[in-house]
Parts: C-alpha cells; sequence; structure tokens
C-alpha cells in the first residue's frame, strides 16, 4: 500500500480507512455516524461521494505514487438510501480503468 490517507484530512474526519491502493485498485472503508446523516436519517450524499472521490483517487494514484490527481468530472446516480445503523459499514472499491499522461478514468 503507497498511500496514506492521513494527507487527506476530511477523509480523516469522516473516519475512512484504507485496505488495498495496488495496481490500479483500491477498498476504503466507512463507519458513517449520525452526524453524516440527513434531514431523511440516511447517509448525506455529500459523504457517500467523499468516499467515492476518494476511493478513485487512491486507485488511480496507486500505479502512479508521488503524482496529486484531481477530480475533474465525477456523477453518480444514487439507487437507494445508505441506511445509518449502528455499526454498519460501507464499502468503496477502485479500479483503474484507463491512464493517461494526465487523467485518469476510474
Amino acid at each position: 500500500m503507497n498511500f496514506d490517507l492521513q494527507t487527506i484530512p476530511f477523509a480523516r474526519e469522516l473516519g475512512f480507512t484504507l485496505e488495498l491502493c495496488d495496481e490500479g485498485k483500491s477498498l476504503l472503508r466507512y463507519t458513517p455516524r449520525a452526524v453524516h446523516g440527513n434531514s431523511m436519517g440516511v447517509v448525506h450524499g455529500g459523504a457517500l461521494m467523499a468516499l467515492l472521490d476518494v476511493t478513485m483517487a487512491t486507485a488511480a494514484c496507486s500505479v502512479n505514487p508521488g503524482v496529486a490527481t484531481v477530480t475533474i468530472e465525477m456523477k453518480t446516480t444514487f439507487m437507494r438510501p445508505a441506511a445509518l445503523l449502528e455499526g454498519s459499514e460501507l464499502v468503496g472499491r477502485g479500479r483503474l480503468l484507463h491512464r493517461t499522461h494526465k487523467m485518469a478514468f476510474v
């Protein structure tokens, strides 16, 4: 594993943990807390998007350590809510599909 989540304060604040970051793949775990919820009592979409964003970035960085990545475009369609259940864990799995000199598609 060649990536340190401690360099991303927001990921650290949300409590993301990194289990895999190697050969274009990443795996992160996230146990949402009540403060990460929205007014409907489910995990806030912004927290979910943050998990996706960091998952993609770690997959991209795994093949080119030390090179910073920034998200230029990201879209998702939420199919169902992520319930805020005590101790419930969400898992983000990233896979690098293609990399050019300046861009990564994850």
